[in-house]
């Protein structure tokens, strides 16, 4: 039984974070920021972000040794972060 839930459980881990990550790069971000109000130099800062991510992953790594618990720890920041961003419209001017 346990490699079906296994399967199971990492389908539905690849679903949501294939949409998380179609959601938070591309179109659908800028466009979001768009609407929000965001500036030109917004939309650079958010288009440049994910990839100085990708620089800084390698020194992260190496600073905190285990890549599964760095894995864990970075996801729910970065689902945390996305938060209050779905939220924004909800403030009031």
């Amino acid at each position: 039984m346990e490699p079906e839930r296994s399967l199971k459980l990492s389908i539905w881990e690849g679903a949501l974070s294939v949409l998380f990550l179609n959601w938070s790069t591309g179109v659908l971000l800028t466009g979001y920021a768009l609407v929000l109000g965001a500036s030109p130099g917004a939309l650079a800062i958010l288009g440049g972000l994910p990839f100085l991510a990708q620089l800084l992953a390698p020194l992260a790594l190496f600073l905190r040794g285990s890549r599964k618990a760095l894995a864990v720890r970075l996801n729910l920041l970065a689902r945390a972060l996305f938060l209050p961003a779905i939220l924004a419209p909800l403030l009031p001017e």
